[in-house]
């Protein structure tokens, strides 16, 4: 065998006789069993020719492919298929690979090592659905070889195909009951699969066995979730202390942002010393002329390129950009998540880069070739962030915007887009390591969703009493909100709370108790879980008013509200990302729903709930009153963005020239 993986043509008379008699049909079939390099992609497409073609018709042509893959074969050209397809495997060189594999499985179709190699290849190039054919296949001819079945669990998990994930990694945990490896990724797939109670007794179990960073980031992200935030932060804490990974810092960070007992002080000291320990930025030689008037490259970094929050506000700017003066390179780091958003943010660009990995080198040396004047990371420290590649600088200049209502903490991290109303200068800029450029109106430039329902009328002219709402994020509601709505709830004894989002109803039962607890009855408690964005849509028609959360206020939430015909009730935080929903609200020159403390917002909510003519007015007007607000008025917005853009590049080429 190893003769043969070394010198396919080997010094066998007879293999070269028959070689040279298929060589006067197939010319092309000498260059490939005497082919020297292992990518060189003339081998498979002789193979594929030698198996394919045939002049004889049907029969004839698939005697002819049986017989030519039986002759390759005999000279062993399945196995140095395999062979080079393996090194480029490992060499990470993943469609040469894929090439290979392919032709080796059909040479030798009951191998399941050469099919097992393929599907080890369609996971590295994160192509879980066909890997799981290709898995399913190795499992026919091997049904008990462990690596096979292992894959597929992961491929399973991959694929977010979560019933198929756990049946297999509960079959390979029987097998092995100790294994804090299996826990874990089962773990994972009942997370996955919104069973979080089983997903926190599965990391839980793995933890019992083994103290890992990963497993205690887990159980903090399964546990936020469920809105249990003080021990999701404590377990974020210690995968911070065991790790350096910077998407464990990032959880910490990001999830401290939810906890009211913590000063802006304290969280702004964590942000410091957690991004201390990211990489530290490096000198560069920038290649582009610091020119301060010259045509900017600007981009726009983001695993949120697709249908998410970010896009409800990033799609309107970069439609409006002026491409004479700005041309735009965008880097969408969550490649296999597309969507129709995913399309027309790709048709706005002059340039579209997608990777698998947002911590990609690939993606690194992208924008530094690219020669970007001017990042904009759109994601700070929420998943699947690029804050490790800025903190190294990939740009002369580098802005932080949108998804993260805080500062980063990293030194190669220069302003953070923000307005005078969510981040006043006298108190906030103390809070951030960024300089902070306040926007003349709001920080959001919001454009509704196409296919938004009308305004409905509001339910208190139909029915008696207020209908409060509460559409967020379980991880946002915590003892601290719980406890404000309860009093509220206390102040109005006729009104009702509906509280919907994706995962609430798991823990239904301990938030109605929780209410009831602090004295409000359990069936004035309405809970649902939200299953679509057309309901989730729809349902602000049952709604009076909305309540914000604290101490991390909603943004799009609050937007998407206000779009629906419902006000939002919040409260002014004494923090950074506190504020979010009073620059939208100042917008619309709703300042009188805007609270200045915890009295103030249960006087409001009870004021403006006992007067459903004047809710009921406000609904029938607010759509349009956003329609026409700087909220919604794109080509003014990003041209102010322009100028704040150009105002730095200005900044940076007087640093560069006094550096000269």
């Amino acid at each position: 065998m190893q003769h043969v993986l070394a010198n396919p043509v080997g010094n066998n008379a007879g293999a070269k006789h028959r070689i040279h008699s298929q060589a006067a049909q197939r010319p092309s079939f000498v260059s490939v069993v005497r082919m020297p390099r292992a990518d060189s992609g003339s081998c498979i497409l002789a193979t594929q020719r030698l198996s394919c073609r045939t002049d004889k018709g049907p029969e004839a042509g698939a005697g002819m492919r049986q017989a030519g893959a039986a002759l390759l074969r005999g000279v062993g050209l399945h196995l140095f298929l395999f062979a080079a397809g393996r090194r480029l495997l490992a060499a990470e060189r993943y469609l040469s690979a894929e090439l290979y594999l392919q032709a080796a499985s059909r040479l030798a179709p009951t191998r399941a090592d050469i099919w097992l190699a393929l599907a080890s290849c369609l996971q590295c190039r994160h192509c879980p659905h066909a890997a799981i054919d290709i898995l399913q296949k190795v499992l026919e001819l091997a049904p008990d070889m462990a690596e096979a079945r292992l894959r597929l669990a992961h491929s399973a998990a991959e694929a977010e195909m979560w019933p198929l994930a756990i049946e297999r990694f509960e079959q390979l945990l029987a097998e092995s009951p100790g294994s804090p490896q299996l826990h874990y990724h089962l773990a994972g797939s009942y997370a996955g699969d919104g069973q979080l109670e089983k997903a926190v007794q599965h990391f839980r179990a793995a933890l019992a066995v083994e103290e890992v960073a990963s497993t205690h980031n887990g159980l903090g992200l399964a546990l936020s979730e469920l809105a249990m935030q003080e021990e999701s932060i404590a377990h974020f804490r210690r995968a911070a202390e065991l790790s350096d990974k910077p998407a464990y810092l990032s959880n910490l960070l990001f999830t401290l942002c939810y906890d009211p007992a913590l000063s802006p002080e304290a969280l702004y000291q964590a942000h410091i010393k957690q991004a201390a320990r990211f990489p530290q930025a490096q000198a560069r030689k920038w290649r582009q002329s610091f020119d301060p008037e010259r045509p900017l490259r600007i981009g726009y970094v983001s695993p949120d390129l697709r249908f998410h929050p970010v896009a409800f506000f990033i799609e309107p700017v970069m439609r409006e950009h002026d491409a004479s003066r700005y041309q735009i390179h965008a880097y969408s780091t969550q490649m296999h998540r597309h969507s129709e958003t995913t399309l027309r943010l790709k048709a706005s660009c002059a340039d579209w880069r997608e990777f698998d990995d947002a911590e990609d080198e690939a993606l690194e040396a992208a924008i530094l070739a690219d020669r970007i004047d001017i990042l904009i990371d759109l994601a700070g420290h929420t998943g699947n962030n690029s804050l490790p590649l800025l903190a190294k600088r990939l740009a002369p200049v580098q802005v932080s915007w949108l998804g993260y209502l805080n500062t980063t903490g990293l030194a190669a991290m220069d302003y953070r887009l923000t307005d005078a109303t969510a981040c006043p200068t006298a108190f906030a800029q103390p809070l951030h390591s960024e300089q902070l450029i306040h926007m003349p109106h709001s920080q959001w430039c919001y454009q509704a969703p196409a296919d938004s329902p009308p305004v409905a009328p509001a339910p208190c002219l139909s029915q008696p009493g207020t209908t409060f709402g509460a559409l967020h994020n379980p991880a946002k509601v915590g003892p601290a909100v719980i406890a404000l709505w309860a009093g509220l709830l206390r102040a109005v004894p006729d009104a009702r709370l509906l509280i919907a989002a994706r995962g609430f109803s798991r823990i239904a039962a301990e938030t109605r108790a929780r209410f009831a607890a602090l004295g409000v009855a359990e069936e004035r408690i309405v809970i649902r879980d939200r299953q679509t964005f057309a309901d989730y849509l729809s349902m602000h028609g049952e709604i009076d008013i909305n309540l914000d959360v604290f101490p991390y206020t909603g943004g799009t939430t609050t937007c998407h509200s206000l779009w629906m015909g419902v006000p939002v009730l919040t409260l002014a935080c004494p923090s950074v990302m506190g504020r979010g929903g009073a620059s939208a609200l100042h917008c619309l020159a709703l300042d009188d729903w805007i609270a200045a403390s915890e009295e103030d917002y249960i006087a409001i909510g009870r004021r403006m709930a006992a007067a459903p003519a004047r809710l009921a007015a406000l609904r029938q007007d607010l759509r349009e009153r956003m329609a026409h607000s700087p909220l919604m008025q794109a080509e003014p917005f990003t041209r102010a963005l322009e100028a704040r853009l150009r105002e730095m590049w200005r900044q940076r080429c007087l640093e560069a020239s006094v550096r000269s």
